[in-house]
């Protein structure tokens, strides 16, 4: 599944697209980010989330292109024994249909080599044989291109097979958890099940062992993002039944993966409400939810405290990321979401706690000094600037704004290379170009938090 909401939409040449312009049986390249969300049944499910969908050019002017699966045969299955020309494939994941019509190639052998039979060198014999292989010429762990077109449950129709016997053996497999069986006195290994939904549901099992990276991503604070943050040190104690795991390795049966590497997304609950107490020697926040459900949030010393600022722009709320905070900084009637997982049903141990808080929006100006004024103390006064010239101006260009600057403006100087120097109010010269970020107050002028004079050639 891949989202391609809010995406840059472009055919081969990079004109812009819509998603009306695509047809089913295109190729297409995607740039994204797997993503993690929790549905409806409250379980994972995995999908893309793309930044840019490229359609590859059409065949002839149609959408009836050819798609390809590569990757590490997982599974032969031949329905009939009497006919193994008719079956299907599983090849990195996707279920590949061969049949009558099916062209199979079996690079470096033939039909003969794989049963064990002699092969004279002969020319004849072995155009005989390649037109002979069947599915019975191919194996778990063969690595195998599919050729053909995709129907309506997901199949793969294959036109042509080709097999490599000394191609890579690694494989993928990405599901959810439903089995943590860690080893007694080792929890670093140990054996994941994982639920591998393809066009059926099908259970892997992924054995970790003392070679396998094992990675578990941690919430990172602010609860959008459903992860984030690598956990050093990670074992089997770390993963529990509902995390989305994948995991590469080499398959050691038909469903049994020896890992060389296991990243781990844990499923995550996410609770929201207002602070009623915080206990700070226990380490407990009591919320209040919108449904007037109480609940107790246990913060540990692994738990990541951080403050979110969110305002209003344009009508719109948006979020920005603050500090980390202790719990001495969470107040009675602040609003604040926690992901974790709950022990009991009013219980949550807490990965990540975000307060959100709400400020004023940071607006953005630039332009050319016309004057200076200093005021009665010297980090104070204001500054006449001519709005316009480069990006990020909200005024239209050439109105005059007063600037505002007080003892708590951050006033720095830019040269080229990349360089800064703190300086004051009285370096500032006419005709300087400067960027600040502030406030507009209800007069009309412009209160500043920072401002960054930007000058060429001064680096001395």
């Amino acid at each position: 599944l891949v989202d391609i909401g809010g995406a840059t939409l472009v055919d081969h040449e990079g004109n812009p697209l819509t998603a009306a312009d695509f047809e089913v049986g295109d190729r297409v390249e995607i740039d994204g980010v797997l993503q993690v969300e929790v549905g409806q049944d409250e379980k994972p499910f995995v999908f893309i989330k793309a930044s840019h969908v490229q359609l590859e050019e059409r065949e002839n002017g149609g959408g009836d292109g050819e798609s390809v699966v590569r990757g590490v045969v997982e599974k032969v299955v031949i329905p009939d024994e009497n006919d193994p020309s008719v079956g299907t494939l599983l090849i990195g994941g996707v279920i590949v249909q061969v049949d009558e019509n099916t062209e199979l190639e079996v690079e470096g052998r033939h039909h003969d080599d794989r049963h064990g039979e002699d092969n004279e060198d002969d020319e004849d014999d072995d155009e005989d044989d390649e037109d002979e292989i069947t599915l019975l010429d191919i194996q778990v762990r063969d690595f195998a291109v599919a050729r053909g077109h995709f129907i309506t449950d997901g199949t793969l129709l294959a036109e042509h097979v080709r097999v490599e016997h000394g191609g890579p053996t690694e494989i993928g497999v990405a599901g959810v958890v439903t089995e943590v069986t860690p080893n007694p006195q080792d929890p670093s290994v140990g054996t994941l099940v994982l639920s591998i939904d393809n066009a059926e549901e099908r259970l892997v099992t992924v054995v970790v062992d003392r070679e396998t990276e094992l990675v578990v991503f941690g919430p990172r604070v602010e609860p959008e993002s459903r992860h984030g943050d690598e956990e050093d040190d990670a074992t089997l104690l770390d993963v529990h039944e509902g995390d989305f795991a994948e995991a590469v390795g080499e398959f050691q049966g038909e469903d049994r993966l020896l890992a060389r590497v296991v990243h781990v997304v844990p499923h995550l609950d996410l609770v929201a409400g207002y602070v009623k107490d915080v206990n700070v020697e226990e380490g407990i926040i009591h919320l209040t939810t919108e449904e007037q459900q109480l609940v107790e949030v246990v913060v540990t010393d692994d738990t990541k405290l951080r403050v979110c600022y969110y305002y209003l722009r344009d009508g719109e709320g948006e979020t920005e990321e603050g500090d980390e905070i202790t719990l001495e900084d969470i107040r009675v009637e602040d609003y604040v979401e926690a992901l974790g997982r709950f022990e009991d049903e009013h219980t949550l141990m807490a990965k990540g706690v975000c307060v959100k808080r709400q400020v004023e929006p940071v607006d953005y100006i630039s332009g050319e000094v016309v004057s200076v004024t200093p005021g009665p103390n010297p980090s104070e006064g204001t500054i006449l600037l001519a709005v316009g010239g480069e990006e990020r101006v909200v005024v239209s260009g050439g109105e005059l704004v007063t600037v505002v600057v007080t003892e708590e403006t951050e006033l720095h100087v830019y040269y080229n290379p990349e360089h800064y120097e703190e300086i004051t109010l009285a370096e500032i010269e006419e005709g300087d170009y400067i960027e600040a970020e502030g406030h507009y107050q209800e007069d009309g002028n412009f209160l500043a938090g920072w401002i960054c004079v930007k000058r060429e050639g001064e680096e001395d």
